[in-house]
């Protein structure tokens, strides 16, 4: 994470993305945008959006944008610009010609040094310019631990073993970039296995610290709990499907007077009537600014029972100096892990929400060590940095590789 920066407008870099990553403040979305943001300082960027119409001038910091157009999503039968897919989940994963050679127009205009891709299903779209460009991957989820847990936890269909067994086909196609970056390191030993290859650097999420900052002076509502996540990713429903039916009645059968938020962008309106038909609870869905809802709360939780990768919610209840009670899986990776509570059965997890509850000094000192951790260990500009050293040394690689 201390590498050093690459000199201004270091050359020429593609980044290659499925959707523009907007809004910028949950999942892919914000990552795509924060190190596009922090690359962008050093490198001459233009971004190239390969499922996505072009976004309105300048929401993207005023980088130049290319887009395809949207289609190949779509969920109206298996016909996309440019060919057909066979069902959805080649559809989800596959690239027309079409789109590949758009892409090679595309950078052949812009004519990088680096191209770097994000998002798991981006591999293909690397696949066909390997071999004129460098090539970074940064598949932000190891899909493969994502679908594997699912299965363990019983969740076996024919969808799930299909993505699983694309999203290997995948890791395998990997094995061709230059460079990997993955945001946990089992994520990372999980690539080197599956795709044999060696250049895999883990670099963790950032979170905005001056954007995500404690306020003085703001009062929390006593017994307020929150829950902030996407509610059209699966295992952020499933986090708070079992925090509900598992945690909760403990929480309010002890604390009657304890409140839960549960905050999170698609939100359907069914998952709506389902979680507010427990008493104390509030879905707020998608909101304009999380802050104070996060501000508002005297314990965040992060109850994930499937999933990889460093939880953004974490982070950012880090940066705002709030006490975090969260599961094994979604503390896996994080440094700092003495900054919050972990439990992993109902029971115990209903307990440690209710210990921080009661006892205002020990939210006091987690807040204030989560929020160190924060700033000392999780900032964008050093991811930024990294990402660049990443890139680097996928150029050396790659003209190695072309000399050879």
């Amino acid at each position: 994470m201390a590498s050093p920066a690459p000199e201004k407008l270091a050359g020429r870099l593609a980044i290659v993305a499925r959707r523009a990553p907007l809004p910028p403040f949950s999942g892919i979305g914000l990552i795509v945008h924060n190190i596009t943001t922090r690359l962008s300082l050093h490198y001459d960027v233009r971004v190239f959006l390969t499922d996505d119409e072009l976004p309105a001038a300048g929401v993207l910091g005023g980088l130049p944008v290319e887009a395809a157009g949207s289609g190949a999503y779509s969920d109206a039968g298996a016909r996309v610009s440019g060919g057909e897919f066979r069902n959805r989940v080649a559809r989800y994963y596959g690239i027309t010609r079409a789109r590949e050679e758009w892409l090679r127009a595309g950078l052949e205009r812009f004519a990088p040094q680096a191209v770097l891709g994000f998002g798991y299903d981006i591999a293909p779209y690397l696949e066909a310019v390997r071999d004129r460009y460098a090539t970074v991957a940064d598949p932000i989820d190891a899909e493969v631990l994502y679908l594997w847990r699912q299965i363990r936890q019983g969740e076996i269909n024919l969808t799930v073993l299909k993505h699983l067994l694309a999203s290997m086909q995948l890791a395998r196609q990997l094995r061709h970039v230059d460079a990997i970056v993955t945001v946990a390191e089992e994520d990372s030993r999980n690539l080197r296995r599956l795709a044999g290859h060696g250049e895999v650097t883990t670099i963790a999420n950032g979170v905005d610290c001056d954007f995500y900052a404690p306020r003085t002076g703001l009062a929390t509502v006593p017994g307020r709990v929150i829950f902030t996540g996407s509610l059209n990713w699966v295992p952020n429903v499933q986090a708070v499907e079992w925090f509900l039916h598992g945690c909760w009645p403990q929480v309010r059968a002890a604390r009657p007077d304890a409140s839960f938020v549960i905050i999170g962008k698609g939100m359907s309106e069914a998952q709506k009537s389902a979680f507010e038909s427990h008493a104390g609870v509030t879905a707020r869905g998608f909101v304009d600014d999380v802050r104070e809802h996060v501000l508002a709360a005297e314990v965040s939780v992060a109850p994930m029972v499937s999933g990889s990768g460093i939880k953004n919610k974490i982070l950012e209840a880090w940066a705002m100096q709030r006490a975090v009670v969260a599961t094994s899986v979604a503390a896996r990776g994080l440094e700092g892990r003495d900054s919050l509570l972990v439990a992993d059965d109902a029971a115990g997890f209903a307990r440690e929400v209710l210990k921080l509850l009661g006892d205002a000094p020990l939210r006091a000192r987690l807040g204030e060590s989560g929020r160190r951790v924060a700033e000392q260990r999780y900032s964008w500009e050093a991811a930024g940095r990294a990402f660049g050293a990443v890139v680097e040394g996928a150029r050396r690689s790659h003209s190695s590789r072309m000399r050879s």
